[in-house]
């Protein structure tokens, strides 16, 4: 019985590795090739109303000054076109969760952040930021979502960093297997053992 439990705690841990990240920012992804953030960056995908081209690194690109927004040292990202701003994991079927998120804008706005899974709606948050020198951090503590999305209805632009994220590692279907044939073979023998 102590070796089943035994095996049962190793299994449990390896098959639901969570990795915890560090809040992260843009400024690492500068790239003189293009303005927009690359796709992968920090194990994300970057979308939105307009795309690939929705998430504007705004170093390079001194667009914060343009609105009196002030810099952040990790580097934030600027919505291109404003109202939707999307942020999905670059690993299909991978889930994550959200702690925190740090947001300003060129004016007053009411922002929305949705936690989406498969589409369905599990986490909202809606707020005002105000236009100023420091980024508002907005808490959120979200687990298990696949989409983060960021709104404004409006087309003010508004900025985000300080993406505070820990992200849950999804078994490969090999991992499981050998998992299910090691719960079926400790199965068999105590199934020998007690006849």
């Amino acid at each position: 019985m102590k070796t089943i439990l035994k095996f049962a705690i190793v299994s449990a841990s390896f098959v639901s590795n969570i990795s915890m990240a560090t809040p992260f920012g843009f400024a690492a992804d500068v790239n003189s090739n293009s303005p927009f953030i690359t796709q992968g960056y920090q194990g994300f995908n970057y979308g939105g109303k307009s795309g690939a081209a929705s998430w504007v690194n705004e170093i390079g690109n001194e667009i914060s000054s343009e609105y009196s927004v002030g810099p952040t040292t990790l580097g934030a990202a600027w919505s291109n076109g404003g109202e939707l701003l999307s942020l999905t994991s670059a690993t299909a079927g991978q889930t994550f969760g959200i702690n925190s998120v740090s947001l300003n804008t060129g004016d007053t706005v009411s922002v929305t952040i949705d936690g989406l899974l498969m589409g369905n709606l599990m986490h909202s948050w809606t707020g005002d930021i105000v236009n100023q020198t420091d980024y508002t951090n907005v808490m959120l503590n979200w687990n298990n979502i696949d989409t983060l999305n960021f709104s404004d209805g409006v087309l003010t632009p508004f900025f985000v960093t300080n993406i505070d994220v820990q992200s849950s590692n999804v078994p490969e279907p090999g991992s499981l297997a050998l998992l299910g044939l090691g719960f079926a073979g400790l199965a068999a023998v105590r199934r020998r053992k007690q006849s």
